[in-house]
């Protein structure tokens, strides 16, 4: 039987009950723990082990709901799906930074989309999570169309958002939770670009993505903080090129290989707020992301055979059948990420001097405490082989 108990950080009535395979649950009522509210909170307590008996949760929850409600004169409704999410982010958002708020937008929009093309457009949170089919269903569309990396990211903001659900008192179970813990094991990890590969890159793109190409290999730095590069992050006296990047908000100033400043003393030069690569900073500040220069990349490796060529027959968001599911490509503009990295090591860079010319974090290094010569890191990129004469 649901009983009432208090707890010293509390305010409030805590519910104290047994779920369905009699393990002992503790829930806030939200209502002031006073012998005034403590009727309508021994009410909410019974409902809450109901719901946990009954294989009708959302019927349950929703009628004992509305029934307290009406008995302490205050409305009690629970919104849609989409309602939801808006009512999330009018409350959460203004907290996020603003490439937060575009992953969780993107993220927020997929997943309306997925509720409109399978039919449960009007769904309400509640029923949303009565059982396991629709976010399942979701979870599976996501494995087979991106990494297991991205999938489970993309459960992880869902299952956050909707834990709001919980203390709103909408529902018990948060579903993404449940199934937000996807394994990390993709059987297609990223790899460095080989010299001859990097050469036929090159060949086939066009100058603006021949310069990005340089860029992202020279400063081993992302593709959305190559394409927003200004010309007033390009000291060519001091010979650095400065980046705060757009992930981390690192400020890094490297120094530019002997390859890359050849390179950029063929470029038309700009003001220094001008973009060095104009087109793609334009894409960059209308969609606020990479995703079109991404696919605009992988365009160019399946022009010269590095990638395989994507077959538009399936609908998007279809899966595989089997155990079968759609892998993600090992090369991709973030693997020369990972081509600088091999090649600053190969040419007997030490792992300090590698780590900071690309921007990782270690674990078990302050960077507080290390401060890299300038001279040992312009010494490394210039090892470098020039692929321009390759």
């Amino acid at each position: 039987m649901a009983y009432l108990r208090r707890v010293p950080k509390s305010p409030y009535w805590i519910a104290a009950y047994r779920d369905k395979n009699g393990r002992l649950q503790n829930k806030s009522t939200k209502l002031t723990a006073t012998p005034a509210n403590r009727k309508e909170a021994q009410q909410i307590a019974v409902s809450y082990e109901e719901a946990h008996e009954t294989r009708t949760v959302v019927k349950t929850l929703r009628d004992n709901y509305s029934k307290i409600a009406q008995n302490l004169n205050r409305s009690w409704n629970v919104p849609t799906v989409k309602d939801f999410i808006s009512n999330w982010t009018a409350m959460y958002a203004p907290k996020l930074s603003d490439a937060t708020k575009r992953a969780y937008q993107y993220r927020f929009n997929d997943f309306l989309e997925f509720m409109k093309e399978t039919g449960r457009q009007d769904f309400c949170v509640d029923e949303l999570m009565e059982d396991d089919t629709a976010v399942i269903e979701y979870r599976n569309r996501l494995l087979a169309s991106v990494s297991t990396v991205t999938a489970k990211t993309a459960m992880t903001i869902l299952s956050g958002v909707f834990s709001y659900g919980i203390r709103k008192g909408y529902f018990i179970e948060n579903k993404f939770d449940e199934l937000a813990d996807i394994k990390e094991t993709d059987a297609t990890e990223k790899r460095p670009f080989t010299l001859d590969e990097l050469k036929l890159v090159l060949e086939s793109c066009t100058p603006e993505w021949r310069s990005l190409v340089l860029f992202g290999l020279y400063t081993g730095q992302r593709l959305s903080d190559v394409a927003t590069l200004t010309w007033g992050q390009i000291d060519t006296r001091r010979n650095e090129v400065a980046f705060i990047t757009k992930k981390t908000g690192r400020r890094m100033a490297l120094p530019i290989a002997r390859a890359l400043r050849t390179h950029i003393d063929t470029l038309r030069k700009g003001t220094p707020d001008a973009p060095v690569h104009p087109e793609a900073e334009r894409m960059m500040s209308e969609q606020g992301k990479a995703g079109s220069l991404s696919r605009q990349f992988n365009e160019i490796l399946q022009k010269v055979n590095l990638v395989p060529k994507k077959s538009h027959h399936k609908a998007r968001g279809a899966q595989e059948t089997g155990s079968k599911r759609v892998t993600v490509n090992p090369l991709s503009f973030h693997s020369l990420r990972h081509t600088a990295a091999t090649l600053l090591r190969m040419t007997g860079s030490s792992e300090a001097v590698a780590r900071e010319i690309i921007g990782h974090d270690s674990a078990s290094v302050d960077r507080g405490y290390v401060h890299m010569d300038p001279s040992s890191m312009q010494a490394a990129l210039d090892k470098l082989p020039d692929v321009t004469s390759v």
